[in-house]
Parts: structure tokens; sequence; C-alpha cells
């Protein structure tokens, strides 16, 4: 009789915490892809910039990655700049866990223009940039979510060719 009580009580636990894990976003093989809202030549949020010689008034898109929460840490960006003449670009979002593409677009990119991606959910996500020159991935890491101000910068140069550069805050978070 013990170990059936033992085996039950293991059964319900193990099933709680699944439930409580799928609930809440998950982890591990309970995660589920975050949500993506696409808001067209809108600045909703406040980024750091790389690219020293732009500024963001050239975006023509803000993807934003899941929701912010409260007490969640802030979110990381990423911004594609067009270096060059006006070109489509393919641009994807794979949230790793789940191996999911949550973004794919063709987009249409005046010269100088960017395209701001801002990740508020903490996990691992894969940027993809496609141009003929090749394709470049950028990983954001969900263990690099903390309290500083973090933005990654690609810039497709006129040739199509891709530099990546971040750039961020370096405050120590409490906690």
């Amino acid at each position: 009789m013990r170990r059936l009580f033992a085996v039950l009580a293991l059964l319900g636990a193990v099933g709680l915490f699944a439930l409580f894990a799928a609930l809440g976003g998950g982890f591990g093989p309970f995660q589920q892809p975050p949500a993506v809202q696409v808001a067209e030549n809108e600045p909703t949020e406040d980024v750091l910039y790389p690219f020293r010689h732009r500024d963001q008034s050239g975006a023509v898109s803000y993807v934003h990655v899941g929701e912010r929460a409260d007490g969640s840490p802030k979110p990381i960006a990423v911004t594609i700049l067009n270096d060059g003449p006006e070109r489509e670009l393919p641009l994807s979002v794979r949230h790793s866990p789940t191996n999911e593409t949550v973004y794919e677009r063709m987009v249409s990119m005046p010269a100088n223009a960017t395209v701001v991606i801002v990740f508020h959910r903490p996990s691992d996500y894969v940027v993809t940039v496609t141009t003929a020159r090749g394709t470049s991935d950028i990983p954001v890491r969900g263990d690099e979510f903390d309290c500083n101000d973090q933005t990654y910068g690609v810039a497709v140069e006129p040739d199509g060719q891709t530099g990546v550069t971040h750039i961020g805050t370096t405050i120590g978070c409490s906690g």
C-alpha cells in the first residue's frame, strides 16, 4: 500500500510540475514559442543603437518577440541596418528550444533603413539575415537577459556582406 501511495504521489507531483511549466511559458521540453507583434514605422521601445553614424529614424519595422512581464529582465534587441541600396532582405527569428520559426518575412528595406527586433521574453533565439553574399545567424542566449541594456547590430554593406557588433551597458545587477 505504501508503494502504491508513493507512486501516485510521484505521478501527481510530475503532473503538477508539467502543468505549471506549461502554463508559465515553460522550460526545457515544456517551452512554448513566444507571440510576435510587428509595429511598422512606430518606435515602441527605446533600445541602444550600435551604429553611431546612424539613428533609428529610418526604421521600417519594430518586431516584438514575447511580452515583458513586471520584474522580468530588460529586453535584448537586434537591429538590422541596410547600409546599402534599397533591397529585399529575408529575415527570420527561430525560438531555439522549440526549433519553431516565430517570424519570417521578406523585408523591403530602403537605403539606411533598419529593422529592430526586440526580445522581451528570456529564452534562446537565432536571428537569420540572408543576403546575396550568404547567411548570418545571430544567436541571442537566454542567460544574457539581465538588468543591462543590450543590442546586437547587423550592418548589411552595399555589396551584401554583413558585419555583426554588440553594444551594452555593464552595470552590476543585484540579485
